[in-house]
């Protein structure tokens, strides 16, 4: 009998390269309300405990609060730079993946096929103007490129502008 096993993806994959609030920082913990991707841009909702808050959409209007970046070019791993151009409270989604060991499969230890799903709690870096984040092509909608600049949509994805 064989096991039979669907794995997902491909996912966003993102890294926080150089963010200030992983070092000496605000670092919250954010409950999803759905299924979210590393690399998510996300604002804190309504407070459940402590440090740990309902996740919600990322801001909207013409506020400081909303997310605004610039790619600046392309990794050694293949993904995007992405460098936050003004002050924001809106947050980036990242919580390290669990990857299965070393001794299965190409499939089984992918970062592509994780997913941060509905109930888990996440880590949320605040996000300041020149912090920088890596995240694949997965986390965009529309054509990743240097130079081009990036907002955040209602589910977070970055919105590639001009």
């Amino acid at each position: 009998m064989a096991v039979k096993y669907t794995i997902g993806g491909p996912y966003a994959v993102c890294f926080p390269t150089k963010i200030r609030s992983g070092n000496c920082g605000h670092v919250l913990n954010l409950t999803l309300q759905q299924d979210l991707e590393n690399g998510t841009i996300r604002s804190a909702g309504d407070w459940i405990e402590l440090d740990n808050y309902k996740d919600a959409a990322p801001a909207s209007g013409n506020g400081a609060a909303v997310f605004q970046g610039v790619i600046r070019g392309k990794s050694a791993r293949g993904n995007w730079y992405v460098e936050v151009t003004a002050d924001t409270t809106d947050l980036l989604v990242y919580q390290e993946p669990v990857i299965a060991e070393s001794n299965y499969g190409k499939k089984w230890v992918s970062e592509k096929n994780w997913i941060n799903e509905q109930g888990d709690v996440v880590r949320a870096y605040t996000l300041c103007k020149y912090d920088i984040f890596e995240v694949s092509a997965e986390a965009f909608s529309g054509t990743p490129a240097a130079k081009k600049t990036v907002t955040a949509n209602a589910a977070g994805k970055l919105v590639v502008g001009n």
